[in-house]
């Protein structure tokens, strides 16, 4: 599909340039032998924001209120420098928060980021991401910048702080129509 090896390869180049210890580290992409993209990037111990909640719930424990405003101050951080070189995510989710083992988060994902200074790759009120976490102007597809993915980290906040997750309100939701 051209247009997924398209979207996969910007997705590599963007990370690629983005060099900070709190986004994932992209050290090669191409295809392989028989015409299939890959990227090799670094490789994070710890597992996923979104697995150590749940752990936690199971456990029916809580990430503590300092790790959890650490993580997130770490996420802040990286997500400035990311829209400050021009990239939105536009897919912040606890799934794509990764954790080294001393709870150091790393950002991940950027496959759905839109990079300002280049064409965008969707059509205009396409919607892309998970609806759990994203801004109403997403859900609407409407043209967004930073501050969507300012409204994501701050449902991933309240789920942290050990709020319901999100995803819980789902089958309410359709049990109510």
């Amino acid at each position: 599909n051209e247009s997924f090896v398209t979207r996969f390869q910007r997705e590599a180049r963007t990370t690629a340039r983005l060099n900070h210890p709190n986004i994932i580290q992209v050290y090669s992409t191409g295809l392989t032998p028989d015409g299939r993209p890959y990227l090799a990037m670094q490789y994070i111990q710890g597992g996923t924001l979104h697995e150590k909640l749940a752990h936690l719930a199971e456990r029916r424990q809580l990430l503590p209120t300092h790790t959890a405003l650490t993580i997130m101050r770490q996420i802040a951080d990286a997500l400035n420098f990311a829209h400050r070189a021009g990239i939105v995510h536009r897919d912040l989710k606890p799934s794509n928060i990764l954790l080294h083992p001393d709870e150091t988060p790393v950002l991940t994902d950027l496959g759905i980021a839109a990079v300002e200074s280049t064409t965008r790759l969707t059509r205009t009120g396409e919607v892309m991401g998970t609806p759990f976490y994203m801004s109403p102007e997403q859900a609407q597809g409407k043209a967004l910048d930073g501050r969507s993915d300012i409204y994501s980290m701050g449902v991933i906040i309240y789920e942290s702080l050990g709020f319901e997750p999100m995803t819980s309100f789902l089958p309410r939701m359709r049990s109510a129509d």
